[in-house]
């Protein structure tokens, strides 16, 4: 099953911020401390309110909650298995394409990305930074550089959660939270990968923003539908007939 929509142009933003190798990296470790990612917490209990602040703030930026919601989401069978079927289909083993014809004049870059592809993006984090991009509507994530003889290559990616970022309208760029305060992501920094398959304003093709309330009412509905259960069980049909 081949992924569309989002997933795809996902995937294609993905592996052009990767195989860009910049000849000089800013590196965290040099000239200043290590950026550390903060843990996130869980809610587990929505309301009618909660979602719809939820919501909101993921239209003006924030992913603080909406990114929260998207976890509760998982506990639905329809919303998880929709997007395991699509993920799966892409990380599978034979999911990725490496065989992208260069541009004209350019250097063949995919069989040198295919060679360490896979020790630097498993595919487990190539399933939450994709997951991300079709549930936010944006994955950011951290490339990891180590000095390999005389040139920098990546270690490895770390996916940042979207309670750890937001979109700055003042200064029109994302920021990410971390364990030191925040750090303003210029799109130029080959530290940072940001994934935006909706163009400017991603986050509103977020499937989050459609899913909100369905999922909502849908645990409602198993609620009141396990309550009756509970009390009335197989309840006993009276049949009234009426008198000749």
């Amino acid at each position: 099953m081949a992924p569309t929509g989002l997933i795809q142009r996902a995937t294609e933003l993905f592996g052009a911020a990767m195989a860009r190798m910049p000849a000089a990296v800013r590196l965290p470790g040099r000239g200043g401390s290590a950026v550390v990612q903060p843990s996130t917490s869980m809610v587990t209990s929505w309301t009618v309110d909660r979602v719809r602040v939820a919501l909101d703030g993921h239209e003006r930026g924030d992913f603080g909650l909406s990114s929260l919601l998207v976890e509760a989401m998982g506990r639905d069978d329809r919303i998880s298995g929709c997007l395991n079927v699509r993920l799966n289909a892409l990380c599978s083993v034979n999911g990725l394409d490496f065989s992208i014809a260069p541009a004209e004049g350019g250097e063949s870059l995919p069989p040198l990305i295919e060679a360490w592809w896979f020790d630097v993006v498993p595919d487990a984090t190539l399933r939450q930074i994709l997951h991300d991009a079709v549930m936010i509507g944006v994955a950011i994530a951290r490339k990891h550089w180590v000095l390999t003889g005389r040139s920098w290559s990546i270690e490895r990616i770390e996916r940042w959660h979207p309670a750890n970022f937001r979109w700055d309208e003042f200064r029109k760029t994302y920021v990410a939270q971390t364990e030191d305060g925040e750090v303003v992501i210029d799109r130029d920094d080959p530290n940072w990968l940001v994934i935006t398959p909706g163009g400017d304003r991603s986050w509103m093709a977020g499937a989050v923003r459609a899913l909100g309330m369905p999922y909502l009412f849908r645990t409602f509905n198993w609620r009141d539908w396990m309550r009756f259960n509970e009390r009335h069980g197989m309840p006993i049909i009276v049949v009234k007939e009426p008198p000749e």
